[in-house]
């Protein structure tokens, strides 16, 4: 989200088994101070998706193809006269995730 409000949608996949890839912008793209990037996703563990072998199994967030997975990598570019203190308001996390806190 930009700093005044505006979303745009930056990239949207209907994922498939059969690939994986990365993608990359033709050309940089240039983000405001401010800007909140979000990676959001769905699964459709319904009986009416094809590729579900099972829809009454419980799967949960994991690194092996049965289980569902969402990761993004991203790659940043930052202006060499950035100050590295303050390129990061707060730690990245997952919405509806609890805030981190801070140990003494």
């Amino acid at each position: 989200m930009f700093p005044d409000g505006q979303r745009e949608t930056l990239l949207k996949v209907k994922w498939d088994f059969n690939w994986q890839t990365t993608y990359a912008f033709r050309d940089p793209l240039r983000l405001p101070a401010g800007t909140r990037l979000e990676s959001v996703s769905s699964y459709d563990n319904s009986p009416t998706n094809p590729f579900n072998p099972d829809a009454t199994a419980t799967v949960h967030w994991g690194d092996q193809t049965s289980d569902e997975m969402h990761i993004a990598f991203l790659e940043l570019v930052i202006d060499a006269n950035a100050d590295p203190e303050n390129l990061l308001q707060s730690q990245p996390r997952m919405l509806g995730a609890p805030a981190a806190t801070s140990k003494p």
